[in-house]
């Protein structure tokens, strides 16, 4: 069994009230380089109409659009323009859902947990939801759940047509490696919801079994709000009724979290 883990602020309790969990798209994370490999050359004009078609569909590209982007990419002139549109439609044209290996991070608790003030939610990716994901043999499609690629060179594929999805949703600068992160994207037009928009994307949020639930962890300066909160979620739901709760603790004597339970509270 590997669990894989969600950092979430204390705001975000609704994610394990309603067991829903949003796929973001990389236009809009913290990283400006999601999504953007380093490309100069437009493919072959027969390659690129291919290309296109196939893009379109998958990320519900108009036709119109569709066309004056292959409009515009015979004119050698506005490549770089072209590669801009399309480098923006990859990252905004899927959503991806972010976990970590680690529960104990302690830069994942500050950056991600509103300075350990939030929770964390660990996800038994053994569970047949999770398991239909896939695997960590580089599938290169839609729904497997794969570690991401850090590394020290950006990718550079070398035309427009060659970038793999393992380039543009996988691969990230090795200084983000301390985050250990697992991702799965999928197509936005399968979302259980969208929402209110946020920088012209639609916010698109999935299902997920409660019963894939395998732990739940609190901040070790969440308020006594938050952690009655977690608890009475917990408590509330039959399919919780299993989940280990803990709350985390500043070891005395060394830079790391211990985690104590809280299942008296419950």
């Amino acid at each position: 069994m590997r669990i894989l883990y969600k950092y979430l602020s204390p705001a975000r309790l609704d994610v394990l009230r309603d067991g829903r969990i949003r796929c973001t798209q990389p236009l809009v994370f913290n990283d400006p380089f999601e999504s953007k490999p380093y490309i100069t050359a437009m493919p072959p004009k027969e390659m690129m109409e291919r290309v296109s078609r196939v893009e379109s569909e998958r990320m519900d590209l108009s036709d119109e659009d569709r066309v004056a982007i292959l409009k515009v990419s015979d004119d050698p002139k506005h490549a770089a323009e072209v590669l801009a549109m399309m480098m923006n439609l990859f990252g905004a044209g899927v959503g991806i859902v972010s976990l970590t290996e680690k529960r104990d991070n302690l830069l994942m608790w500050a950056h991600y947990a509103a300075e350990h003030t939030g929770y964390v939610i660990g996800f038994d990716t053994a569970h047949e939801y999770w398991n239909n994901f896939g695997d960590e043999k580089g599938n290169d499609h839609a729904g497997v759940l794969r570690k991401v690629d850090y590394s020290d060179r950006r990718p550079s594929p070398k035309h427009l047509a060659a970038v793999s999805r393992t380039e543009l949703y996988f691969t990230k600068s090795r200084e983000w490696e301390y985050e250990q992160e697992w991702r799965v994207f999928r197509v936005l037009e399968q979302a259980d919801h969208v929402i209110t928009r946020e920088n012209d994307l639609p916010i698109c949020i999935f299902d997920f079994p409660k019963e894939s639930v395998r732990e739940v962890l609190v901040g070790c300066r969440a308020s006594e709000e938050t952690e009655n909160a977690v608890v009475e979620v917990l408590a509330s739901t039959k399919m919780y009724r299993k989940v280990d709760a803990l709350k985390a603790e500043i070891d005395p004597a060394e830079f790391k979290l211990n985690f104590r339970s809280l299942t008296g509270s419950r």
